[in-house]
């Protein structure tokens, strides 16, 4: 029993070290990923095209507010005599 198990344990020293003695063949891309593990991110959780894609949707709700502030403003949007709620008119 002590015998097998001492072969066993040789073996997988044996193995772990042929392992780790192999070295790494991969042309430098482990590196460059070791540099920049998240390279398409812009900020710590978007990437760029999240990015620019938020700030668009900004843009565009910020112009159909402001466009629909001054539509209300100038009372174009006259509301119903038959609603019971309050109105800014």
């Amino acid at each position: 029993m002590r015998r097998s198990v001492a072969v066993v344990s040789l073996a997988s020293l044996a193995l772990l070290g042929a392992c780790a003695s192999s070295g790494r063949n991969d042309g430098g891309r482990h590196d460059n990923v070791q540099a920049n593990v998240t390279p398409e991110l812009d900020t710590d959780h978007k990437r760029g095209i999240d990015v620019d894609n938020m700030i668009y949707r900004s843009w565009d709700t910020d112009g159909r507010l402001f466009w629909r502030d001054l539509w209300t403003a100038t009372h174009h949007d006259r509301p119903s005599r038959l609603v019971n709620a309050p109105t800014t008119y």
